[in-house]
Formats: structure tokens, C-alpha cells, sequence
């Protein structure tokens, strides 16, 4: 018997291996120093800090200038993998900053199309991905799977290090788990949309 899976949830990751630990370092004190410069905003973050939302262009001319033009090659890519010629424009970015304890609560991200975070910085607090719950309701539960398989999972688990770029459908559900660390994490998370 022939299995296809037609609709499948695309979650593309890379690791970025030509950058110093010089530039990583100026970034991590960029971003350290914006909590007393900037006002923050709260959203999913429950605990730490996020920057307002602004367009990529504020990363030029900054020490996170050097992740932006891997960011975009990377979503060429991305773009490409579904089909568009191009990936159109970049909505926002936003810096997130995580102390131990904070997370992110379960959320997406909406008015966009693809949606991405790097980090800037190591940890063991795993982003989660969320089957949607429409396909949980309907199908998985009363199935009542005994193991999991890509086609039966309830989520899926990333745990980022320095250097990791996730992207990923603006409309799927994610969290953020807790830092357990005394490790700040430091990441950059963007929306973009096709032309």
C-alpha cells in the first residue's frame, strides 16, 4: 500500500558556521545593552524581554547586521522550497531576551507567511511545535496511538544552540519552553510574506 502525505507541515533549520565568536559576541552585548534604551513590549513572553517590533532594516549598521544577510539568503530558500519566486518583504523583527525562568506561552504569529528566530546565544529551553488542533481532534486522538510517527506526533521539539535558525509557517502553533539555565538566551524572531 502507497502512503503520501499531501499536507505536509514544513519546518526548515539550518546552522549559520561563518560567523565568529567575535561578531557573536558584539551581538550579545548589543542586545544586553537594549532593555535600557529601548521599552519593551510584552506578547507571548511571559517574563524577560522583547523589543517593539521594527522593520529589518534596524539590524543595519548594528552588530546583528551580519546575521541579516544569512537570514535572507536562507529565505530565499525557504520561499523557493514552496514555490515563490521570491520572499517578498520582511514584516518585523524583534529581539528576545530570556532570563532563567521566562518563556514563551503558545502562540503564532499572525498577518504574515513564513516566520523564523535565530539565536545569538546557547540553551537548553526547547521551542515546540504544536500539531494543528483541528487534526488532534478529528483524527490522532481517537486513533489512540501507541508510539509516535511523523504522522501521529502531537509536537515537535527543537532545542536551539548558538547559531540556529528555525523558520517556519507564520500559522503554527509554538511555545517556548521555560530557561532553566542562568544562562540568558538571546535570539532575533522575524515575519516575512511573499510579494
Amino acid at each position: 500500500m502507497i502512503c503520501e502525505n499531501w499536507f505536509p507541515v514544513p519546518i526548515w533549520y539550518t546552522d549559520f558556521k561563518d560567523i565568529t565568536d567575535q561578531q557573536y559576541e558584539a551581538a550579545v552585548n548589543y542586545c544586553e545593552n537594549m532593555p535600557g534604551n529601548v521599552v519593551g513590549v510584552v506578547k507571548s513572553n511571559v517574563g524577560g524581554w522583547q523589543s517593539q517590533p521594527a522593520h529589518m532594516d534596524i539590524l543595519n549598521n548594528t552588530p546583528l547586521s551580519v546575521f541579516r544577510k544569512q537570514i535572507d539568503e536562507e529565505l530565499i530558500q525557504v520561499y523557493n522550497d514552496m514555490g515563490v519566486e521570491s520572499f517578498g518583504k520582511h514584516n518585523n523583527v524583534w529581539i528576545n531576551i530570556n532570563k532563567k525562568g521566562d518563556y514563551n506561552k503558545r502562540h503564532t504569529h499572525p498577518n504574515s507567511c513564513m516566520s523564523g528566530v535565530f539565536y545569538i546565544t546557547d540553551t537548553t529551553s526547547d521551542i515546540v511545535f504544536e500539531r494543528p488542533e483541528s487534526i488532534d481532534r478529528f483524527h490522532i486522538d481517537s486513533m489512540m496511538s501507541k508510539h509516535n510517527t511523523p504522522l501521529s506526533f502531537h509536537e515537535v521539539r527543537y532545542t536551539p544552540r548558538r547559531g540556529m535558525l528555525i523558520m517556519f509557517p507564520s500559522w503554527l502553533t509554538h511555545r517556548v519552553e521555560p530557561n532553566t539555565t542562568d544562562k540568558t538566551r538571546i535570539s532575533i524572531a522575524f515575519n516575512t510574506q511573499s510579494s
